[in-house]
């Protein structure tokens, strides 16, 4: 069985937060999905019933921030200052927040009109031995409750850090990012060359999706 290790440099400061397995009981949106889905048990379409939102949000692990983190800002598109509860550089070394300035992603790429300019970066003390053929995925939380931040994604290979840079969406106001908030997952991936083609489909399959969607269009209409 492939087996992924992932390892903390401080076993004090992540006991009570540490990777913990992916799944969609982490989230207020889906415990209220799941009661209106009781209810409303003959509508066929609905979003409890949904295998890509199921799969995705069950698969992998999470990335917790241990410990309270308050983000301030003050309009400014650049400009942030944070302080935490635990001063994590004085226990491994290196601050568990820190950043990457507009000169390393928002000069070339557009953000969103919400998000400050300078990413922040959060420095965990943990770390993944990748096993021999695979990458791990890093990526935001799909259909998460968060709205104040989005991880970015990214590709890790071998031994990696397990970092996480945040593209923040408050300019101008004082937020803490409470111990326990999962800021990232954590997909395991073959790595598989994998070729591909671009076909026309048959007649046959083309009556297949045409009889998919119209089945779509009658439990619609039906509800």
């Amino acid at each position: 069985m492939t087996n992924i290790q992932f390892k903390t440099i401080s076993k004090e400061l992540t006991k009570d937060y540490p990777i913990q397995k992916a799944s969609l009981d982490n989230f207020e949106w889906y415990k209220k999905m799941v009661g209106d889905l009781r209810k409303t048990s003959k509508f066929e379409l609905h979003t409890g019933r949904c295998p890509g939102i199921i799969s995705v949000c069950n698969e992998g692990w999470y990335l917790v921030n241990y410990q309270d983190i308050e983000i301030k800002t003050c309009g400014h598109d650049r400009d942030f200052t944070w302080k935490s509860e635990i001063d994590q550089k004085k226990l491994i070394g290196y601050d568990y927040v820190h950043y990457h300035t507009f000169n390393q992603l928002k000069k070339f790429k557009e953000f969103r009109k919400d998000t400050l300019h300078t990413l922040i970066k959060i420095q965990t003390p943990w770390f993944a031995d990748i096993p021999k053929g695979y990458y791990l995925l890093v990526l935001p939380l799909p259909y998460t409750d968060e709205l104040r931040f989005t991880s970015s994604t990214g590709i890790l290979k071998g031994r990696s850090a397990l970092n996480t840079q945040l593209f923040w969406h408050i300019k101008n106001g004082t937020e803490v990012i409470k111990k326990g908030t999962l800021l990232a997952q954590l997909i395991l991936i073959k790595e598989d060359k994998i070729n591909y083609s671009v076909l026309q489909a048959t007649e046959e399959e083309i009556q297949e999706r045409k009889d998919y969607y119209k089945k779509i269009e009658d439990r619609i209409h039906k509800k």
